[in-house]
């Protein structure tokens, strides 16, 4: 009778220390991997911080239907690719219509400062846009990957 008890605690203690391992080998991987989600949560943040940009003229030629704006990157962020960047115009016009539009841009960085073919904090980029747009007043807005946008007011006519 002693020796079957003896096998039995041994097997019921083997068994608690494999459960008491398993749940803390979890605990460990899921505090990881709520660590990282915090870490991706905090950078996104830290970028949005750190993400500044100034419109600093917007004209329109009526003609060719050519809309051009100078955007200067006044933030610390570098941004590698325009393609993410986002341009908006709404405003109305003299007859009242309301007008709402996604725009796509072409960006050429004008004054390059320090690294080729990126938007260094400092730099100035134009960015040129092919819109009909009639008489009356609009606002384009711009945005940065990071969700960080500015504004200009303008007139056309």
């Amino acid at each position: 009778m002693g020796f079957h008890t003896i096998i039995a605690t041994l097997i019921i203690t083997v068994f608690l220390i494999s459960l008491a391992y398993t749940l803390i080998a979890g605990n460990t991987s899921l505090a990881d991997t709520t660590l990282e989600g915090y870490k991706g949560g905090v950078k996104s943040e830290i970028d949005k911080l750190r993400t500044d940009i100034t419109l600093i003229n917007v004209s329109y030629d009526p003609v060719l239907g050519v809309l051009t704006t100078y955007v200067k990157n006044t933030g610390a962020e570098k941004f590698s690719n325009f393609n993410k960047f986002d341009m908006f115009i709404y405003g109305t016009t003299t007859s009242g219509a309301t007008i709402t539009k996604y725009l796509t841009a072409n960006y050429t960085i004008v004054n390059e400062l320090i690294n080729p073919n990126i938007f260094d904090p400092g730099e100035i980029a134009s960015a040129n846009a092919t819109v009909l747009l009639d008489n009356g007043t609009y606002v384009l807005q711009v945005c940065t990957p990071n969700a960080i946008c500015n504004v200009l007011d303008f007139v056309v006519g």
